[in-house]
């Protein structure tokens, strides 16, 4: 079997161990635009609230961010789908700061501003684990964060 050609097929999901049967995972993260100062952490930009939208094996205990958050899953049966109303994106893309603190300062020293809209583009990481931590399926969502870049607060 051609290694790549598997990977093009699978490319919703990673599948972890040695299991014959990969457990599905998608992941969908709603759209957000933050208020992002140069002078504070990501942590105090304004707004960043989204949904995420999964899809999971029951065998899976906790969706999670590595470096980031963890959501416990504590449902029984089946295949299902599940729902995180108020996820914060500014934790979900903590991982990016300086990214997004370059795009950010890049963007108004180019254009010579002091406030000043754009986007940054992150891929976010997501984990199914088990009840003992074993990462059962891993994948990665590209994601474009909407920003209001602002020089001072």
């Amino acid at each position: 079997m051609n290694r790549n050609a598997f990977l093009v097929v699978t490319c919703s999901f990673v599948l972890i161990g040695a299991s014959s049967l990969p457990v599905q995972f998608n992941v969908k993260v709603g759209y957000a635009q933050i208020e992002f100062y140069l002078n504070q952490p990501l942590a105090n930009a304004k707004g960043g609230l989204v949904p995420i939208t999964f899809d999971y094996d029951p065998e899976a205990k906790s969706l999670q961010v590595p470096s980031s958050l963890s959501y416990p899953l504590n449902v029984k049966g089946g295949n299902l789908s599940s729902s995180i109303q108020n996820a914060d994106i500014r934790a979900l893309l903590k991982f990016d700061e300086k990214a997004i603190f370059d795009r950010c300062k890049n963007t108004l020293d180019f254009n010579k501003k002091d406030v000043i809209n754009t986007v940054h583009d992150a891929v976010i990481p997501f984990e199914l684990r088990s009840a003992d931590g074993k990462v059962l399926a891993a994948t990665t969502v590209s994601y474009q964060l909407g920003l209001v870049c602002k020089r001072h607060n």
